[in-house]
């Protein structure tokens, strides 16, 4: 376990230098799902449990700042939770809360990741 977790400050700060790059689309949705952090249990792979900062909740998934392992993996990411409250271990997203926020849109679009959000403009 690292030994340099954060505060609910930074991740405060964290969310709030994440808001200036996020696109519209990224905002609103952002908006819908966002709650105040909040410490999860979180079930780190074959490690003994431990705490996550939530910071959105859409549907099964939850959103949270993984800085369990160390510095070169902090970031965002995105987990199924296994009850409200208790995040599991399957996770995605590269560390911005922006690329999570885009995961999460294109799964409600059903699109790939990948894929652009808007259909193409019709003649």
């Amino acid at each position: 376990m690292s030994s340099h977790r954060k505060n609910e400050a930074t991740i405060i700060q964290l969310i709030n230098d994440s808001w200036i790059k996020m696109t519209v689309p990224q905002k609103r949705l952002w908006e819908s799902i966002a709650i105040d952090p909040v410490q999860w249990v979180f079930h780190p792979h074959s490690s003994p449990r431990s705490t996550a900062w939530v910071v959105a909740v859409v549907g099964i998934h939850a959103i949270w700042y993984d800085d369990y392992y160390g510095e070169m993996d902090d970031g965002f990411k995105v987990s199924e939770h296994i009850s409200f409250a208790e995040i599991g271990w399957g996770k995605s997203g590269d560390g911005s809360l922006e690329a999570v926020l885009q995961f999460i849109l294109h799964q409600i679009n059903g699109l790939t990741y990948g894929e652009p959000t808007t259909p193409p403009a019709q003649p």
